[in-house]
């Protein structure tokens, strides 16, 4: 086989190869810019509740603060960072640990707070009514449902026709959610950043896969200009033949 048969082939069944790839691609970033409200995407904000505190109600001193973390942390623990925030509309004060998870104190009383199944129960219902019979459970790793945002995390299905869910990060209490159509929404878009994989694959499989495809990308690329490159001797010697003959 000649190198010249060798490029077309290979940039042939490189470009069948990766067809279907650069469509989602483009498909996906088509997705990406539409605005969410076109896509059927429900937004919940945050409801008030009454006794709901401001980081003014704050009385806890931070020295006793950083103790119960202290403490709560094993005693030897580095402490990096503090700061005063609303969690569950009360004051907290979050306290970041090296190599370890932060330590909320809640603000008032300065007793430490675990986001428990309750918790995170109690959080979700500042947003939307969740029926009793939903079952919390604990995500330790990320799956097709929730494969960003933080880890551990609480689950919490609604049970409704969209069927909605909600995730509270069992450490900082992050909240979360998605129905159907979102989760649709973000598979899709998940192919512009091969994001989707991070649910089956780790963070630097996931690299290797994207360097592959660009490698193969690139290949293509490049075999295709060498036949463009072809093709114009091609042409270039055809149309100086016929000038020769005219």
């Amino acid at each position: 086989m000649t190198l010249n048969r060798f490029v077309f082939k290979t940039h042939k069944w490189l470009a069948v190869t990766t067809l279907l790839a650069s469509l989602f691609w483009f498909a996906s970033g088509v997705v990406m810019v539409t605005p969410q409200r076109f896509l059927g995407n429900r937004y919940y904000p945050e409801r008030p509740q009454p006794g709901d505190q401001s980081v003014s109600d704050a009385t806890v001193d931070i020295r006793d603060a950083l103790r119960v973390a202290q403490q709560s942390a094993g005693g030897s623990a580095k402490l990096t960072d503090a700061r005063l925030r609303l969690l569950a509309g009360r004051a907290t004060y979050e306290i970041s640990v090296a190599g370890a998870a932060p330590v909320l104190v809640d603000a008032t009383s300065g007793t430490r707070v675990t986001i428990d199944a309750d918790f995170a129960r109690r959080t979700v219902q500042r947003f939307v009514s969740v029926p009793a019979s939903s079952q919390v459970t604990l995500l330790q790793q990320h799956t097709g449902e929730y494969d960003w945002g933080p880890l551990p995390a609480w689950r919490i299905p609604l049970g409704d026709s969209r069927e909605t869910l909600f995730f509270v990060g069992a450490e900082r209490g992050e909240v979360s959610s998605s129905d159907r159509y979102g989760r649709i929404r973000g598979w899709i878009i998940g192919f512009h950043s091969f994001a989707f994989l991070k649910a089956w694959f780790s963070t630097e499989t996931v690299r290797r896969i994207m360097w592959v495809f660009s490698v193969v990308g690139t290949l293509m690329i490049l075999f295709g200009c060498w036949i463009l490159w072809l093709q114009w001797k091609i042409w270039t010697a055809g149309r100086k033949a016929r000038a020769a003959s005219a």
